[in-house]
């Protein structure tokens, strides 16, 4: 078993799961079963100070502010980590 921490920008945990069991088919990680942690996606706005989360529909580069429209500074949902690996 292998434990990821996948943020809502890098993918959608329901996509980013079909798609490693489609690769390891066949593999010596076929047995291996992803848990996924979602990480929410939580912004911080260097102008009017919002400080959230908040929802994306497709994936985007970057996360304007819900409240004034600015670009915010992303805190959390970019990470893509391999917090345990269990054999």
């Amino acid at each position: 078993k292998a434990k990821l921490k996948l943020g809502l920008m890098v993918a959608n945990p329901k996509t980013f799961k079909e798609i490693y069991d489609l690769q390891v088919r066949g593999t010596s990680l076929e047995n291996v079963k992803l848990e996924i942690e979602s990480i929410p996606i939580e912004v911080k706005c260097p102008k009017c100070g919002f400080e959230g989360t908040v929802a994306i529909i497709e994936h985007v580069h970057f996360i304007k502010c819900p409240q004034c429209n600015e670009i915010a500074d992303i805190i959390h949902g970019d990470e893509l980590e391999l917090i345990e690996n269990i054999e």
